[in-house]
């Protein structure tokens, strides 16, 4: 089962119609900025896979 934008937009009561939000995306700190925003930092890479932060 695949998650679909209009799925997000049921689940969030956020709008999806009219013009995209976008902008530059920074990979630097992605962690730190994500704990920042909801309170709960992702956990880093277990070892042996790719570190992407």
């Amino acid at each position: 089962m695949t998650m679909t934008l209009e799925d997000m937009a049921m689940i969030s009561g956020l709008p999806i119609n009219g013009q995209a939000v976008t902008g530059r995306v920074s990979a630097v700190n992605w962690r730190e900025r994500t704990g920042n925003l909801i309170g709960v930092e992702p956990d880093p890479p277990l070892p042996g896979k790719a570190n992407t932060s």
